[in-house]
């Protein structure tokens, strides 16, 4: 019921922008080789397939690891020089 409806995008946005907020410079999933509404909601959400993880699940199949590299924020009371 909830597929399509934006929630997961909102959700992922709150994650990048708070990893951003700590500094991390990417976040990285891992999704079931047939699980194709998830590939295809982390690719219009900016991931992208970096590599095959064979046999990677129980039942032997694939992952698929999806990657966003994302913008480091600079905390409001720091100063850049």
């Amino acid at each position: 019921r909830a597929r399509r409806r934006g929630h997961g995008m909102a959700l992922i946005q709150v994650l990048i922008d708070r990893a951003a907020q700590r500094g991390s410079r990417c976040i990285v999933t891992e999704v079931h080789e047939t699980n194709l509404p998830a590939q295809l909601f982390y690719q219009r959400t900016g991931f992208e397939m970096v590599k095959v993880l064979h046999r990677y699940f129980d039942d032997g199949a694939d992952a698929y690891l999806f990657s966003v590299r994302i913008r480091v924020t600079q905390p409001a009371d720091e100063v850049c020089s």
